[in-house]
């Protein structure tokens, strides 16, 4: 008997699909994540007065080299201070500072708190995500999920995009 109802749990407590959730983009376009299907996305975020703000180029080269399976979306948030620009501004800079080819969208708030966003609910909550739980705890924490929709990896701060376990979770 327990068996069986732990089965049906199972099936009644569906996770959320990442390809079924969207964003925002920077200029109030929605990004629809249903047009990742078969892609790799690499989830960073970002803030360009952060001390790790360097990452910002190296989320490029990760895009770069790796654009046929690979879509990297950077998220800005000031949950840690480090953001004071938003929308088309910010856009801009990274566009002029870091020539960037990558996803940017509105800024969101990451750090779990009853103002999450529906993104970051999903990346950190084991309920919504059928993985893991998690927290961000800085700027530039980075989210791989694979071409299913299912998270396969998540980095701190410390790993830089291009390092080789990214590199190699992505390959």
């Amino acid at each position: 008997m327990k068996i069986f109802i732990g089965l049906l749990f199972i099936l009644f407590s569906q996770q959320v699909s990442f390809h079924s959730l969207s964003v925002q983009d920077s200029e109030n376009s929605t990004i629809s994540f249903e047009n990742f299907v078969g892609k790799k996305v690499l989830i960073a975020n970002i803030a360009t007065n952060s001390p790790d703000s360097n990452q910002l180029q190296k989320l490029e080269e990760l895009q770069q080299l790796y654009s046929n399976n690979l879509v990297v979306i950077a998220v800005p948030s000031n949950d840690f201070g480090n953001e004071p620009r938003s929308g088309n501004e910010l856009k801009q800079f990274l566009q002029s500072h870091y020539n960037i080819h990558y996803l940017v969208t509105e800024n969101m708030v990451v750090k779990d708190s009853a103002q999450i966003s529906s993104l970051y609910q999903w990346l950190t909550k084991k309920t919504e995500n059928g993985m893991t739980d998690a927290s961000v705890s800085a700027d530039f924490y980075k989210f791989l999920i694979n071409e299913n929709g299912q998270l396969v990896g998540i980095y701190s701060d410390k790993i830089s995009p291009t390092d080789g376990v990214i590199r190699d979770a992505i390959k």
